[in-house]
C-alpha cells in the first residue's frame, strides 16, 4: 500500500513574567493537520480529513487533559533543569553592535542596517524615514559560530532624497534603550585628479627652485683656465696694494 508520513511536534515555554505556555502541532504528508489548544483544552483541525480525529478526541476528553497535565507541568519542571545547567550560556545576554550602509543595486539605492554580534536572537530592527516607519525590502537572521546572531535589514531610498533624515532603529532585551543609527550622507573626498595635479605642482616647484639654486652658484663661481695657478702674494705685494 502507500506510504504516509505522520509528524508532530510539542513544546513549553517560560516567560519572562513568570507564565508559561505550551504547544502541540501534527502534520500528515507534509501538511498541516492538527493543533492543540492548552487554554480551551481542545484540538483544532487544521485540514478537513482532520476533523474526525478532533472530534473524537474531544468527546474523550483524556488526550485533553494528559497533554494539558504535561505542557504545564513535567515540560517545565524539564525546562528549568535545563535552564539551571546551561543558565551561564541560555540566559546570557550579548548587546549588538551596529552599522549602516549604503549601496547601488541596477538603478536602486539601498540601505542596509547590521545588527551583530548579540544573544538571545529575538531582535527587532528598523527603518525611520522622517518619523515613519518604512516597508522593508529585506531581512535576513543567521547565526554566528559562537553562538550568537547577526540581522541586516535593507530599504529602498529615493537617489538625491537628502532633505528627509534615514535612521535604524534596534531594540534587544540586552540594550536599556533602543539604539538609533542615523545614516549621512558622506562629503565626497578630493578626485584621484585633483590629487594627482596638486602633486605635479609640487614636484615642478621644488625642481624649479633647485634649479634656480644650482644657476646661482655656478653664474657667480670664477673661471680657473686650464693649466693656469694663481702667483702666492708675498708681504711686499699686499703693503704696495694698501
Amino acid at each position: 500500500g502507500r506510504l504516509h508520513t505522520v509528524q508532530w511536534m510539542y513544546g513549553c515555554e517560560l516567560r519572562g513574567g513568570g507564565s508559561i505556555g505550551g504547544f502541540r502541532q501534527d502534520a500528515y504528508d507534509g501538511g498541516d493537520f492538527l493543533s492543540f489548544d492548552k487554554d480551551q483544552m481542545r484540538f483544532i483541525a487544521t485540514a478537513t480529513p482532520a476533523q474526525v480525529t478532533a472530534d473524537r478526541w474531544n468527546s474523550e476528553k483524556i488526550q485533553a487533559q494528559q497533554w494539558k497535565a504535561y505542557l504545564e507541568g513535567e515540560c517545565i519542571e524539564w525546562l528549568q533543569k535545563y535552564l539551571h545547567h546551561g543558565e551561564e550560556t541560555l540566559l546570557r545576554r550579548v548587546p549588538p553592535g551596529t552599522m549602516v550602509s549604503r549601496r547601488k543595486s541596477g538603478d536602486r539605492t539601498l540601505l542596509t542596517c547590521y545588527a551583530y554580534g548579540f544573544y538571545p536572537r529575538e531582535i527587532e530592527v528598523k527603518w525611520i524615514r522622517s518619523g515613519v516607519e518604512m516597508p522593508l525590502e529585506w531581512s535576513q537572521l543567521l547565526p554566528n559560530p559562537d553562538g550568537t546572531y547577526q540581522i541586516k535589514a535593507t530599504v529602498e531610498v529615493q537617489e538625491g532624497d537628502e532633505k528627509n533624515m534615514y535612521e535604524c532603529q534596534v531594540e534587544h532585551s540586552s540594550l536599556p534603550e533602543i539604539v538609533t543609527v542615523v545614516y549621512e550622507e558622506k562629503s565626497p573626498g578630493p578626485s584621484i585628479g585633483l590629487i594627482a595635479g596638486v602633486i605635479l605642482a609640487v614636484v615642478l616647484a621644488v625642481g624649479l627652485a633647485a634649479f634656480g639654486v644650482w644657476y646661482a652658484f655656478f653664474r657667480n663661481k670664477r673661471p680657473v683656465k686650464d693649466g693656469y695657478t694663481p702667483p702666492r702674494e708675498g708681504p711686499a705685494d699686499v703693503i704696495q696694494r694698501l
